[in-house]
């Protein structure tokens, strides 16, 4: 047998049944990597950052309560990754609890 086909047979086995996934639901697996975990970040920002722009050019009352609530989020948030931080969190556990609050962010933009 030759190895192409012993790697197609082990590919095969190991595969399993196909599962349908999306970008979402792989940029919420946990990752042991500190520089993934930016990278993710720094993209899924930019996905809020582009929603929000299409909230408050809509205008109106919606508009006025995402200023807020982004300038509140926002406050506490750093607050919250500076306490973090003083009391022996690692910068990688900050950037843990900034992408969980992206993505939830980004689950409520999105509706």
């Amino acid at each position: 047998m030759r190895s192409e086909e012993r790697h197609a047979k082990r590919v095969s086995r190991s595969s399993g049944p196909a599962k349908a996934t999306n970008a979402a639901s792989q940029s919420e697996r946990p990752s042991n990597n500190p520089w993934l975990d930016m990278m993710l970040l720094a993209a899924e920002s930019q996905t809020v950052i582009a929603l929000r722009m299409m909230k408050l050019a809509a205008g109106g009352v919606s508009a006025t309560d995402e200023i807020r609530r982004m300038t509140t989020e926002k406050v506490t948030a750093a607050a919250e990754a500076g306490v973090k931080l003083m009391t022996g969190g690692s910068p990688d556990s900050v950037v843990k609890d900034y992408r969980r609050k992206v993505r939830s962010n980004i689950r409520r933009l999105s509706k």
